[in-house]
């Protein structure tokens, strides 16, 4: 966690003194701006039995849940800048034979090349890197009971690319969407008679859109 604050401090230092140092040449860096950003978050997931020649599936169930954060673009030509992000994200899968609910919460920092094709409107894709604060699985409906999942038995990183279309206002306003894919798959789950989950069979596999609303100063 640390490791990822620093780097995004130093990302940020670092891109704001070259902003600084080229300020005369406007071809170069047009600008370094800040910005909020927040939004829902939906996912669908699929889920299935490995280790098994022909993967059983179990559909999930639309879930939707939260986002926000931080961001600062740095505007290289008219057309092109780079973007980096901090952003607290809540995630959701569940089944819908098992009425399973696996919630987590993540510090996301995606780095995204932007490209704006016209006034006002941008195409973004990068890489993302997650680093996992919380988990927690709902393995019964109707008490709502709770098992505790062993976080280190889980992986406290996850990597992503996302991809997306936003436009920005002239008063700094902005909106926009985008589509997570794993790179990695989430880590497998599976509930033990003991109650508790623990790395195992079950596979989740979640397709991520983020729809966010934001302003940059």
């Amino acid at each position: 966690m640390k490791k990822l604050l620093f780097l995004l401090i130093s990302v940020c230092c670092v891109t704001h003194l070259i902003a600084q140092e080229n300020d005369k040449s406007s071809s170069f860096f047009d600008s370094l701006s800040f910005g909020i950003k927040a939004g829902p978050t939906i996912s669908t997931t699929q889920s299935g039995s490995a280790g098994l020649e022909n993967e059983q599936k179990d559909g999930g169930r639309t879930q939707v849940s939260y986002h926000f954060g931080a961001l600062t673009e740095l505007r290289i030509t008219k057309h092109l800048s780079f973007q980096l992000e901090a952003i607290y994200s809540n995630e959701k899968s569940q089944t819908t034979k098992k009425d399973e609910m696996y919630e987590a919460s993540y510090i996301q920092i995606p780095l995204l090349v932007k490209f704006y094709f016209a006034k006002g409107f941008s195409i973004e894709a990068g890489p993302q890197i997650g680093y996992l604060l919380s988990s927690e699985i709902t393995f019964d409906e109707d008490t709502n009971s709770r098992s505790p999942v062993i976080i280190d038995e889980l992986p406290k990183t996850d990597f992503r690319f996302t991809t997306g279309l936003s436009y920005r206002f002239n008063n700094g306003i902005f909106f926009g969407g985008r589509y997570d894919f794993y790179i990695t798959d989430p880590e497998n789950l599976d509930r033990e008679d003991d109650g508790f989950f623990l790395v195992s069979h079950s596979k989740f596999r979640n397709g991520l859109i983020n729809a966010f609303i934001g302003y940059m100063f």
